[in-house]
């Protein structure tokens, strides 16, 4: 058994309405360690990546088994490839049947730059959309399957609310693995709140994306110069 679970007190599990979503609660006499790292998969390419305490097979339960994504430890692809993971990196299997990561390779032209760096902005940006958000001092996961989460409890919970004529609240498990009660009112605040991020991140994104194609189009620049001025932009 994984030894963060093994220090936990009073641990408990319940599953949702749909039997699919486990929601793992329990306190720790100490912080658990994220000693895993998990690579989320679609068709061979890394779409999130997870640090977490809880061995695969469990942390693969918070989730829905009906979606074509798939999780691994990407530790070991990790160190055979001698490189870190990120968003955006494609995942192989060598001649061996060694799992490998596999980074695009771009020309080193004036368009390969930009093609780089609008990628290294797209992975910046995709992050930062998926991370933990703040919502009245709770943190709140907000991943895709977060989201699936709290948007079937807002539906859920209308209608608890128009067929008992009171609002209804349910216990929401938080990034920390604390919980609080909440109604769909709330759940709709989180969603604001996401959706308000998410505009600001596609905005920076945008403008950073406009910087790229001036320095692109400037005629009276080198490609060298061009090449290095887009490489100079940072997220």
């Amino acid at each position: 058994m994984d030894e963060n679970i093994e220090n936990a007190i009073n641990p408990e599990t319940s599953i949702n309405e749909d039997n699919q979503n486990i929601i793992f609660k329990c306190e720790f006499e100490e912080e658990p360690v994220n000693q895993y790292k998990y690579a989320e998969i679609y068709y061979g390419r890394i779409i999130s990546i997870h640090n977490h305490f809880m061995p695969l097979d469990k942390f693969k339960r918070l989730f829905r088994t009906d979606r074509e994504e798939d999780f691994i430890d990407i530790l070991p692809a990790e160190l055979a490839s001698g490189f870190e993971a990120h968003v955006g990196d494609y995942i192989f299997y060598d001649d061996s049947g060694t799992l490998k990561i596999r980074r695009p390779v771009y020309p080193d032209t004036v368009d390969g730059a930009k093609l780089q760096k609008l990628d290294e902005l797209k992975s910046n940006r995709d992050s930062e959309e998926i991370n933990i958000i703040t919502v009245n001092g709770y943190d709140f996961d907000y991943d895709d399957k977060a989201r699936e989460r709290i948007n079937a409890a807002i539906i859920a919970l209308d209608v608890l609310d128009a067929t008992s004529g009171t609002v209804n609240t349910i216990e929401w498990t938080l990034a920390d693995n604390s919980s609080v009660e909440v109604n769909a009112n709330f759940l709709r605040l989180v969603v604001a709140k996401i959706a308000e991020r998410s505009s600001e991140l596609h905005v920076k994104y945008r403008n950073l994306k406009n910087q790229i194609i001036d320095i692109e189009n400037n005629t009276e620049l080198s490609d060298a110069e061009k090449i290095t001025q887009i490489n100079n932009i940072n997220w």
